[in-house]
This record gives C-alpha cells, sequence and structure tokens, in this order.
C-alpha cells in the first residue's frame, strides 16, 4: 500500500465506527475516485516518459543525421578546395608554358626582323655603291671622252 492509502484507510474505519455505515460507504466512493485519479495520473506519468524517451530517442537520430551530413559537406568542400587547387596549378602551368612560347617566337621574330634589316643595308650599300661606281665610271668616261676632243 502506498502512503496515501495508509492515510486514508484507519480514518474510514474511525469514521465508519463512530458515524455509521453511510459514511463508510462515502469515504469508500471517495478512496475508489482516489485510487482511480491515482491510476490514471500514474498512466499519464507513464505515458509522459514513453513520449519523452521518444523524443530524447529521436533528437539522437536527428542529431547522428546531423552529424552525417557535416561530414557530407566538409568532405564536398574538401573536394571542392582540391579541384580548385588542382585548376589553379593547371592554369599557371599552361600560362607559363604559353609566355615560354611566346617569348620564343618573339625571339625568333626579333632574329628574322634583325637578319632581314641587316641583309637591307648591305644590299642598300651594295646599291648605294654600285651607283658611285657607275658614277665613277661616267665621269671618267666624260674626262676621257674630254680629253680625246
Amino acid at each position: 500500500m502506498c502512503q496515501l492509502h495508509v492515510l486514508i484507510k484507519p480514518s474510514f474505519y474511525v469514521l465508519a465506527a463512530l458515524k455509521g455505515c453511510s459514511i463508510a460507504i462515502a469515504c469508500s466512493d471517495l478512496q475508489d475516485k482516489i485510487n482511480a485519479f491515482w491510476e490514471i495520473t500514474k498512466k499519464d506519468l507513464d505515458d509522459k516518459k514513453a513520449e519523452l524517451r521518444n523524443k530524447d530517442r529521436e533528437m539522437e537520430e536527428m542529431e547522428e543525421r546531423h552529424q552525417v551530413e557535416i561530414k557530407v559537406y566538409k568532405q564536398k568542400v574538401k573536394h571542392l578546395l582540391y579541384e580548385h587547387q588542382n585548376n589553379i596549378t593547371t592554369l599557371k602551368a599552361d600560362g607559363e608554358l604559353a609566355l615560354k612560347l611566346q617569348q620564343d617566337e618573339f625571339r625568333k621574330r626579333e632574329a628574322e626582323l634583325a637578319r632581314d634589316k641587316r641583309d637591307l643595308k648591305i644590299k642598300l650599300k651594295e646599291q648605294v655603291g654600285g651607283v658611285e661606281v657607275r658614277g665613277l665610271a661616267a665621269g671618267l668616261c666624260q674626262l676621257m671622252h674630254a680629253a680625246d676632243s
């Protein structure tokens, strides 16, 4: 028996003995109501405890799913960073190669232009020298012609 029953039962017997049977029946009804209330409250308490356990289990499952999601997102970020770093490395290598090829092409073109310039200077000197030689030859011819006449 619980403490409430221990406290109520002796008073029922005392009341029943003092005032008769009708009070004992009323007290018995009261005791039945208290017992029914006790059972209902105990069942409600058990239901609430079960509900609380279910909510705790649900929260634990949600926390586990959340941790898995975080792990997945971290892995995705790690993968993206790796890809980004690879792209940067590839772009740098491609840029350096393109720059080297342009520098080589520039040096080749510069050497060609320098060679063309040198060839043109030589050709110009030959032409100027040829004109001078022809001019000298014409001048000599005129002098000789003048001397003959």
